[in-house]
């Protein structure tokens, strides 16, 4: 139940428990494409300021893995799994083609991945941090003509990118209709909870005098509707 002043402890409850599970896929998924970036770039020649980026990203979503299994600090990991999404972005944006780089197209999925680990508020803030980063390497890049770039971007940059985030949409997608239908589930689950607790007597457990009401009623809608012959 919701009251004007807001959503209810219960609600409240229920929601954070949600946020686990989420960050702990978050940081499952995170730590293993980090770590596949760390390799690919490595072998692939890349700046090895972005290499270096790249593991430090993979050992910080490691760390907010460790935090979410074994303590309750559900919040704390969900920054730290955040923050190694960025990191590993920073090094091929800047060193991989600035504002023209591909890897630029994952600051979308920023937003995204701290909204749904730690809340609205969280989600607004990092929305603030990817446009702010878009906004100053273009301004870097552009305006104060100040080109980092240590290998420039190629065609097979944006293969990579553009595959791994269809990767990470469907694996999205996925994860979302899966919490979707168990949602729906507990609440088909608790509706007929409720609907026996208000029909049944808790005393005699037979029907009570709502439900009779409600049957009778029922019945008589359709016997006016000229589909049948009430049954009681």
């Amino acid at each position: 139940m919701q009251s004007k002043d807001g959503p209810s402890p219960t609600t409240l409850s229920s929601y954070q428990a949600t946020l686990g599970p989420a960050t702990r896929i978050g940081a499952i998924t995170g730590t293993s494409f980090e770590l596949f970036f760390t390799f690919y770039y490595w072998l692939s020649g890349y700046p090895i300021q972005a290499v270096w980026l790249q593991l430090a990203a993979t050992l910080i979503s490691l760390f907010g893995l460790v935090i979410v299994q074994y303590t309750k600090h559900i919040r704390l990991a969900a920054q730290l799994v955040t923050i190694a999404l960025f990191l590993c972005l920073i090094g091929p944006g800047i060193y991989t083609g600035g504002i023209d780089s591909s890897a630029l197209v994952w600051l979308t999925f920023v937003p995204v991945a701290a909204t749904i680990m730690g809340g609205t508020a969280p989600g607004l803030f990092w929305s603030f941090i990817s446009i702010a980063t878009t906004i100053g390497l273009f301004m870097l890049n552009r305006v104060s003509m100040i080109d980092l770039t240590a290998r420039p971007p190629q065609s097979i940059d944006r293969v990579v990118d553009l595959v791994f985030c269809i990767i990470v949409i469907t694996i999205a997608n996925r994860l979302n209709e899966q919490t979707k239908r168990q949602v729906m589930a507990k609440l088909d689950e608790a509706k007929a909870q409720l609907t026996e607790l208000a029909n049944m007597d808790p005393l005699t457990n037979v029907f009570n005098r709502r439900y009779f009401i409600n049957h009778a009623q029922t019945e008589l809608n359709r016997c006016r509707e000229g589909r049948g012959v009430p049954s009681f």
